[in-house]
């Protein structure tokens, strides 16, 4: 395999146009841009697609999660909201997708937020 440097800005395009089919399907439940997304993954010439890793999912929250992100997708600041609120101003963070990992005394809840 020989690899070919791309810079900075043709990187963050390549990886923006994958995510936001992702993003699409995953929080818009849009599910063309799914199978857009996978022919996209083996028919482009951007990127060298492997698959060869353990694939893990974060699962659904359900209705059994007990938090949840406000306004998702947000600009300025975030909310939790469930057995704990707290409230986090997220303006000066980069766009983008955002895991976080609640830790209770019994559970971890896994939340995503999108921030534009």
């Amino acid at each position: 395999m020989q690899l070919h440097p791309i810079n900075r800005s043709q990187q963050q395009d390549v990886v923006l146009d994958f995510t936001w089919m992702y993003l699409d399907h995953h929080l818009k439940k849009n599910s063309s841009s799914w199978s857009a997304f996978n022919d996209s993954l083996t028919a482009s010439s951007r990127i060298t697609y492997m698959k060869s890793c353990t694939i893990t999912s974060m699962g659904s929250l359900g209705p059994g999660c007990p938090f949840r992100i406000f306004p998702n997708p947000a600009s300025k600041s975030i909310a939790f909201y469930g057995r704990y609120s707290q409230s986090y101003h997220i303006e000066g963070w980069s766009q983008g997708f955002y895991l976080t990992t609640i830790i209770t005394s019994q559970t971890q809840y896994r939340l995503r937020f999108v921030k534009n």
